[in-house]
């Protein structure tokens, strides 16, 4: 029920959660005749500086609607008391708090959700003003049924002399969220069960170690979502925990009735010729040619070295019993020298039986 502490235009009003900045309903906007979500927060603006600070970020609240994983916010304001609101869109979504407590995403599907989650951070911090979250917690992310992840409940300005939400708050609280993704618990976890399901994926225990310090390597949404996104791509497709065998899968072909037969022409037989080609007989006889004409030379170099003997005739040899009876001949030349023997001759060699000419052999009785 409207009240002098809730936005003009607005009725219906039903308390769905409180939290520390907040309490969110339900309500009816009545302009726009649709359902929306208020966010009524618990302070009051002082002055006229804050009111302004508040409606500056409204505006930026209003813009970042264009993210799909953000949910929009379409209005905002001061109540006549001095407390800011503002109205959202109602999105047919879960929380992340209760998907992970009724049905847990599959590590694969964790990782892509933080990573779209990361992409919206990221183009939301680099924003003029740069917005922040301030408060990443399972609560503030929404799960659609189509499984798309979208933000909510960006932090408003604080009073003055109240510590703001920075860049590296929101790293630290989305790397937290990935963790209780992926092993059910929040950080840091139950030990080695813990890091045994962190090591599945190769770079991803360095990260995380890299953030979840009290002194960060990694303090930027845009350098921790593209170290995420490597990890994803490094890892290529994680294979799930060892589950039961699902039922095989046939594929199968399925042909209407009501196709026309059509004629199948099978392709003819290529047409073997029988007769050999032309030069088939004359490549036959090139060995023999070449042959012939390598054995010509050394037959005519034969006829050459023997005249008068016939290529193939055996050369006469003597009978053993004339060799043996045949005397050595001595030359009368070869005189004896002493400590030496003298030159024989032996008639079986072709020759006269001495060395120089007009020699004749001494007869030996």
């Amino acid at each position: 029920m409207a009240g002098i502490d809730t936005p003009a235009g607005y009725s219906r009003l039903e308390l769905t959660s409180t939290g520390a900045d907040a309490g969110v309903y339900r309500a009816w906007d009545e302009r726009a005749g649709r359902w929306v979500v208020l966010r009524l927060f618990h302070r009051f603006v002082g002055g006229r500086s804050e009111e302004a600070a508040f409606a500056a970020h409204v505006t930026s609240a209003i813009g970042l609607g264009r993210n799909p994983s953000i949910v929009p916010v379409r209005a905002g304001g001061i109540t006549a008391t001095g407390r800011p609101w503002m109205a959202l869109d109602h999105i047919d979504a879960r929380p992340f708090s209760e998907v992970l407590r009724d049905a847990p995403p599959s590590p694969i599907e964790a990782m892509e959700l933080v990573n779209a989650l990361a992409d919206a951070l990221a183009w939301a911090h680099s924003t003029r003003p740069s917005m922040v979250h301030g408060w990443i917690r399972p609560e503030s992310v929404l799960i659609t049924a189509g499984r798309t992840p979208m933000l909510t409940h960006f932090s408003a300005p604080r009073p003055p002399g109240t510590p703001a939400p920075t860049p590296r708050g929101d790293v630290f609280g989305l790397a937290g969220l990935l963790f209780q993704a992926l092993t059910g618990g929040p950080w840091p976890g139950r030990g080695v069960d813990d890091d045994w399901i962190i090591s599945g994926w190769p770079g991803l225990s360095v990260l995380l170690d890299e953030v979840l310090t009290p002194v960060p390597a990694v303090d930027t949404m845009a350098v921790f979502a593209t170290r995420l996104r490597q990890v994803r791509h490094g890892a290529g497709v994680m294979l799930p925990l060892p589950a039961g065998a699902g039922p095989e899968i046939v594929p199968r072909l399925t042909v209407p009735d009501s196709l026309p037969a059509l004629p199948v022409a099978l392709p003819a037989p290529p047409k073997i010729d029988e007769q050999p080609p032309a030069a088939y007989g004359r490549s036959r006889h090139l060995p023999v040619l070449a042959a012939a004409l390598v054995l010509l030379p050394i037959g005519f170099g034969v006829v050459q070295l023997f005249p008068g003997r016939a290529v193939g005739e055996a050369e006469p040899v003597a009978p053993a019993a004339a060799v043996e009876s045949a005397a050595p001949t001595v030359c009368a030349s070869d005189t004896p020298v002493p400590g030496t023997r003298p030159s024989v001759r032996s008639p079986g060699d072709g020759s006269s039986g001495c060395d120089r000419p007009g020699e004749s052999p001494p007869k030996v009785p």
